[in-house]
């Protein structure tokens, strides 16, 4: 079991690395975070499934609580 928890654990930061590289990319490519939630909504065709459309939900969550930290994207 300590190894399944393990390669869970090992998984579960992987796929959070993987978010932060998508908010961080998105908000990169974006002039706006307007832009930037409707840009993570749209890959739900590239990022489906029930993990994928996890993922996008986190990835605009991160994004509003940005936005709500920094009034303006600079």
């Amino acid at each position: 079991m300590e190894t399944t928890h393990k390669r869970y654990a090992e998984c579960r930061n992987k796929i959070n690395r993987l978010i932060d590289d998508l908010v961080t990319e998105i908000l990169d490519n974006e002039a706006s975070y307007k832009d930037a939630v409707q840009s993570a909504k749209g890959m739900k065709y590239k990022l489906y499934g029930d993990l994928g459309e996890i993922m996008i939900d986190e990835v605009v969550n991160r994004i509003y609580k940005i936005a709500l930290e920094k009034a303006t994207k600079e």
